[in-house]
């Protein structure tokens, strides 16, 4: 079977590889900017674009075997590879494979397991595939589909089904791979963030690299996936190259974490705004008594992020539950600033209009409900009372590791809380921490 490529330019061989349902003119962008050094090839993978499905099963593997069978027929030998969501997977089977093949590998969006991809993505992809399922198998049964339908149905059905079944890459495996290896994803990408990460850790020498924006960084912003690219190759330019500036290039762009964040340390809030007699006015909850965690106390609509969600997400989907209301009625306005916590915990509010809100709440997460004036908060000032912040070993502390043992002078820090007092409630610590950051904002802008 011959597959079809794009190519343009001469000198070192570039083969880019596609993603799922896609063809080589997704990579229009990296065709013309790359063949001006490179010998750019674009190949559709069986049975997408202009390449025939032929025979042989449609897997990741078999893509992978056909890639080698045509870098042969060409002679093509030590290249730099570069694939795109599954072209990634298949550009990571084939190195894996066949190591000697590949100079430098470049892996976009790419994933170990199906897993891999964000939960709120995944999900519509097996609801999708399970639907496509059951019309074939029904087609099949029945014999009601017309021989153009059951080829759409089959293709659906294969596609999908590369995403639902397949990648399955061991982590450990990739430590075999000792060519230089960019990992470069879009910060809002659709394969988890710490999936990114850990792909980038295990392999020996391996780059990190975020984008600013989606996963499709390639056809969406160009320049930047290009300078990111360019950053990476460019580093074998010299036999000795300058760390730094390669850190720079590597890092120059990465999104930074946080020091010590586990699991469950991610809150969202939302600060509803709701319109009452022609005014807006803010939306407080007060928590149910039969809560573990704060019970009776005043705050905004909110909890942890669950796994597969984003913070703006995880603030929506709790102010539904806690509200009782549905997602069309909560319009989002703007992020507001975050809020670190002495505890560890990083709360993320956002600011959001509740249309029609009609007063409802869930009695096993809220005892009430109330609304104060947005003007009353412009009018009044929060009371502001300083807190000391102090580090207290355990017992099992090694004080015989650090300078002075048990007489180390431990830096002390200040938490400031705040308080408003409203006719309806006692509005302090995070929420009116919150609220005051969102009050000096609309002061400051409007």
């Amino acid at each position: 079977m011959k597959l079809y490529c794009r190519e343009a330019g001469s000198g070192k061989p570039m083969v880019l590889l596609h993603g799922n349902g896609e063809d080589s003119s997704y990579f229009e962008h990296q065709i013309t900017h790359f063949s001006k050094k490179y010998h750019v090839i674009a190949v559709d993978t069986r049975g997408h674009g202009k390449s025939p499905r032929g025979t042989a099963r449609f897997t990741l593997n078999q893509f992978a075997a056909d890639l080698k069978k045509f870098l042969d027929q060409r002679g093509l030998n030590r290249i730099l590879l570069l694939g795109f969501s599954d072209g990634g997977n298949i550009a990571l089977l084939f190195t894996r494979k066949y190591p000697d093949c590949v100079e430098r590998l470049i892996l976009n969006g790419a994933n170990l397991n199906p897993w891999g991809v964000k939960l709120s993505v995944q999900l519509p992809i097996l609801a999708g595939y399970g639907l496509v399922s059951a019309l074939k198998k029904a087609e099949d049964l029945f014999c009601f589909g017309r021989e153009s339908k059951q080829g759409e149905l089959i293709k659906k059905k294969e596609l999908l089904g590369l995403m639902v079944k397949e990648p399955h890459i061991a982590k450990k495996s990739l430590t075999g791979l000792r060519m230089p290896v960019l990992v470069i994803a879009g910060t809002h990408d659709m394969i988890r963030t710490s999936h990114t990460k850990a792909i980038a850790a295990a392999l020996p020498n391996g780059c990190l690299c975020f984008v600013e924006g989606d996963h499709f960084i390639a056809h969406e912003r160009p320049e930047a996936f290009n300078r990111a690219v360019d950053a990476f190759l460019d580093t074998g330019a010299k036999k000795q190259p300058d760390l730094p500036e390669q850190m720079k290039k590597c890092w120059g762009n990465r999104m930074p974490g946080r020091l010590d964040w586990k699991p469950g340390m991610d809150y969202s809030v939302l600060v509803p705004l709701v319109e009452e007699d022609g005014e807006y006015r803010i939306l407080f909850e007060i928590r149910s008594a039969k809560l573990k965690s704060q019970p009776g106390e005043v705050c905004f609509p909110g909890g942890a992020v669950e796994t597969g969600e984003t913070n703006q997400e995880a603030a929506v989907r709790e102010a539904m539950e806690e509200l009782l209301i549905e997602r069309s009625q909560i319009e989002l306005l703007a992020a507001l600033d975050v809020l670190v916590t002495p505890s560890g915990p990083t709360v993320r509010p956002y600011l959001g209009v509740i249309r029609n809100y009609r007063g409802t709440f869930s009695e096993d997460e809220v005892e009430r409900t109330f609304t104060v004036p947005l003007k009353w908060f412009m009018e009044h000032e929060p009371e502001m009372h300083d807190t000391e912040v102090v580090t207290v070993p355990g017992e099992d502390f090694p004080f015989d590791l650090v300078p002075g043992g048990r007489e180390y002078h431990w830096r002390k820090g200040k938490y400031r809380v705040l308080f408003y007092r409203n006719e309806n409630a006692v509005i302090w610590g995070m929420t009116a921490k919150i609220l005051h950051s969102f009050i000096l904002l609309y002061r400051e802008s409007f």
